[in-house]
């Protein structure tokens, strides 16, 4: 998704489906972004649907056009096994910087576990 759609301080919920990377799962992502100031994305609320099963998510990395900045840690903490009844992966928020600005910038997550059971 384009970091553009959230220009002008709204919020908005981006969602990610795994299940290219999480082979039967039908799982997605959501988290809630908006703009936090003109050098800044706000985060929250990351959360996984997850109609049926278990899923294990180990350390999330928010990528910005395909990069990932060392600064942007605050749910590299995680691992956590996801079920249908607990969809949160964490409470806190993270501020990520913006590359190239909104009009520009892609946003995207990497994992270093994700296992569907």
């Amino acid at each position: 998704m384009q970091a553009g759609d959230i220009a002008g301080g709204t919020e908005v919920t981006l969602r990610f489906p795994l299940n290219s990377i999480a082979p039967g799962s039908n799982a997605e992502l959501r988290v809630d972004v908006s703009i936090y100031d003109m050098y800044s994305y706000r985060l929250a609320n990351p959360r996984i649907s997850l109609p049926s099963g278990t899923l294990r998510i180990k350390n999330i990395r928010p990528l910005v056009n395909g990069s990932w900045n060392p600064q942007h840690s605050t749910y590299t903490i995680v691992d956590k096994t996801i079920r249908p009844n607990d969809s949160v992966v964490s409470n806190s928020s993270m501020i990520i910087l913006k590359d190239q600005g909104e009009a520009i910038d892609k946003l995207s997550f990497s994992f270093e576990v994700l296992e569907f059971n």
